[in-house]
């Protein structure tokens, strides 16, 4: 399976979820003219900035997708346990889930208007978290506040991950993961990574001077140290 034409959108929304669905829903058709195969759209862009909507919403998107023959990913919130996150999901064409992924890293807008932070992992790679491509790599759904953690990108990287699909506050974007360079082998005791053979001084360290140096005699003058 490889990774269709992303589309990223941006915009502000309005007040009104249905005003904001028939939105993303045009921005579905301008995707599919332009040979896009995937809509990415903005951080909670449905419903702006109310707590509320949930599992209608999400159908909603779903389908759309289906009737538009477009994938795509829509964040909404989602009330779960008397809490709600803020979650994104990624439906194709055929109104399929594929992914799905919760805010953990929230703006102070949004702790101010209820939402809660997700507790569990930042970005943990399961069957429903990924979507293989053929390509040999993974691609993720992140919101942008949580790609900008460096725990969260070297989490991503260790998992093989390549491709970010990031919604943001009013846009969207691609980022390219970058592979983690090879690290140095155990026995040079150096930690950080090698792109080519260490220098001679962090293989062979200087000896170690005796910890009594210091211990000179008073009666001795620096000059005649060593004599």
């Amino acid at each position: 399976m490889s990774l269709p034409t992303v589309y990223c959108a941006a915009g502000t929304p309005g007040r009104d979820p249905e005003a904001n669905l028939e939105r993303i829903r045009h921005w579905a058709f301008d995707a599919r003219a332009a040979g896009a195969g995937l809509l990415l759209t903005p951080e909670l862009f449905v419903t702006a900035e109310t707590a509320g909507g949930d599992a209608v919403l999400r159908e909603r998107l779903r389908s759309m997708a289906r009737s538009t023959g477009v994938g795509i990913v829509a964040s909404t919130p989602e009330l779960t346990g008397g809490r709600v996150f803020v979650g994104a999901d990624w439906w194709d064409r055929n109104g399929q889930l594929v992914a799905h992924v919760r805010k953990y890293r929230l703006a102070a807008w949004q702790r101010a208007r209820g939402f809660s932070e997700w507790p569990g992992r930042p970005m943990f790679i399961t069957e429903q978290e990924y979507m293989p491509c053929e390509m040999g790599y993974f691609v993720a759904l992140a919101f942008d506040d949580d790609a900008a953690d460096p725990a969260h990108a070297y989490f991503l990287r260790d998992h093989g991950v390549r491709r970010l699909l990031v919604l943001g506050e009013t846009s969207s974007r691609q980022d390219v993961v970058v592979p983690a360079p090879a690290w140095a082998g155990k026995h040079t005791g150096v930690p950080f990574p090698q792109t080519g053979p260490l220098p001679e001084p962090l293989l062979r360290p200087l000896p170690r001077v005796p910890d009594a140096w210091w211990a000179i005699p008073a009666r001795r003058s620096p000059a005649v140290l060593g004599s």
